[in-house]
């Protein structure tokens, strides 16, 4: 392959962005590979910025201590608990209306412990 600004001259390498031929005399060297020109190594650069916010915000290459799955399920079981507590607190006599609430509270907090367990013994990155 042939330099794309000087026909004669071996290229050394490709442009990251464009993808034409360089010679060493048109290479610019940035922290990601080699580039023809400033536009090229400036788009690298915003570019790069662009997917690094990106991977912050969606927490992208982050193994989360807790997955979302768990969060959700055991809020609602932590929930669903409550309100069977505020039943049985306002009418002692009254756990078989509790007693359903519960008893789903109690398998929200069992499955989000599953799923919690699981994602660790699998090592799912979200």
């Amino acid at each position: 392959m042939q330099c794309f600004v000087h026909h004669e001259v071996a290229a050394v390498g490709i442009c990251r962005t464009c993808g034409k031929g360089i010679c060493p005399a048109c290479a610019r060297e940035i922290d990601k590979g080699i580039v023809c020109s400033e536009a090229c190594a400036q788009f690298v650069t915003d570019n790069q910025a662009i997917v690094d916010r990106a991977k912050r915000v969606y927490s992208i290459g982050v193994k989360p201590k807790i997955p979302l799955g768990a969060w959700f399920f055991g809020t609602m079981g932590v929930v669903m608990l409550g309100i069977a507590a505020l039943f049985l607190w306002t009418d002692p006599h009254g756990w078989p209306v509790a007693a359903y609430p519960g008893a789903f509270g109690l398998l929200l907090v069992v499955f989000a412990v599953f799923v919690w367990r699981r994602y660790r013994a699998v090592g799912l990155n979200l």
